[in-house]
């Protein structure tokens, strides 16, 4: 059963990541690959704001992780374009992977597919915002939204559909576990990522960048909090072995 269930798992990550280099190869023949400067400093820009909401992540459960990171990568998607979003986002994938070939490919598949989805989404109403800002602020904020709702939603199918066939979890179960319980913080990481292109619209770059700064900033409070809490809870169990 684990063999079998083992070679389920591959095939799984085989085929997702198939699907995202189709997604790249598809975008690449429709729209070529822009080169422009300010894209390549935007996603090492955006790209070290994903890999920080990854390495500050908070863990709720064995299975279940909460992150900042989305509010980067779908700003990433509206300004850069999902190209150069899926190559800002290739670092966090492998800080996620930590060396394990199977996990990285799944993270590379994972965080592919997610920004390809939701940059067509956007690309009906609007190009890369840092390639032409004409776009009508109401516009993009509401793209932004839509797109990251995409972006978000692609992702919780992506995890579902892992659990199911890594560990034979019912799609029911997943979804009331780590799910449901988190659908106000999604909602308000697709808010915040609307908020700050609306900022990089009318006021520049330097305001969105403070907004997910300080999305980022309050994870990594509650990351520390809950380190100092669990050296705290440590430290008396040494005390109280001692006395």
């Amino acid at each position: 059963m684990e063999i079998a269930r083992e070679h389920y798992l591959k095939t799984y990550i085989g085929a997702l990541a198939t699907f995202a280099v189709a997604l790249c190869l598809s975008w690449g023949y429709r729209y070529g690959l822009g080169l422009e400067p300010v894209l390549a400093v935007g996603a090492a820009v955006l790209g070290s704001f994903v890999l920080l909401g990854d390495i500050f992540s908070v863990r709720i459960t064995e299975r279940t992780v909460v992150s900042a990171c989305a509010i980067a990568l779908i700003v990433a998607v509206v300004a850069l374009g999902p190209m150069w979003a899926a190559l800002g986002a290739i670092p966090s994938a492998l800080f996620v992977g930590r060396g394990n070939p199977l996990r990285t490919l799944y993270e590379l598949g994972h965080s592919i597919t997610i920004v390809y989805l939701a940059g067509i989404v956007f690309s009906f109403v609007s190009v890369p915002l840092l390639l032409d800002s004409s776009a009508p602020s109401a516009t993009a904020f509401y793209g932004t939204l839509v797109s990251g709702a995409v972006l978000l939603g692609a992702s919780e199918v992506v995890n579902l559909v892992l659990l199911k066939v890594k560990y034979d979890q019912a799609f029911r179960e997943s979804w009331q576990a780590i799910t449901q319980p988190y659908l106000s913080t999604s909602a308000v990481s697709v808010i915040t990522a609307a908020l700050a292109v609306l900022a990089l619209k009318e006021y520049g770059s330097v305001v969105a960048v403070v907004i997910i700064m300080g999305s980022i900033g309050s994870q990594a409070l509650v990351y520390r909090s809950r380190e100092q809490m669990k050296e705290n809870r440590e430290l008396r169990a040494r005390v109280g072995s001692l006395e």
